[in-house]
């Protein structure tokens, strides 16, 4: 039997794409900023890590939590919209950390990319969480 995922297939290659961009954007940054390994008390260099490490972190939980959900047949509108929450997350929270939060030179920048990045991050695994559930309980 072969399975047909294509919503949770095509959120994988464009956050799997987004990850390989910001580990090659903290390559970079570690060889401007001269870090061999760590962050080298760099800020620059530790916000292009944390960039990484949240993408890292959180997008694979989502994409086991989709790929779940497909298998039980929930509804493409509910996977799309979850799988789009993910990335409205990620992006918003990756521009936080690397774009619009204060760095070295005391610039009052915007905490609020980041701070929104969480809330979509955190909604859409949590309502992942619940379809999956609904659909394996069969309350869905």
């Amino acid at each position: 039997m072969v399975l047909h995922l294509p919503v949770t297939s095509i959120f994988l290659c464009a956050v799997t794409t987004w990850l390989i961009g910001l580990s090659v954007l903290a390559m970079l940054t570690r060889r401007q900023q001269k870090v061999a390994i760590g962050t080298g008390n760099n800020e620059a260099m530790e916000r292009a890590m944390r960039a990484q490490a949240n993408a890292a972190e959180y997008l694979p939980m989502m994409g086991l939590l989709m790929l779940a959900a497909e298998v039980q047949a929930a509804p493409m509108g509910a996977l799309q919209g979850l799988g789009g929450l993910m990335i409205l997350g990620r992006f918003s929270h990756a521009y936080g950390l690397l774009v619009a939060e204060p760095q070295s030179n005391n610039q009052s920048k915007s905490f609020k990319p980041r701070v929104l990045g969480m809330a979509l991050t955190w909604s859409s695994l949590g309502l992942g969480v619940v379809l999956v559930f609904a659909l394996t309980t069969g309350l869905i």
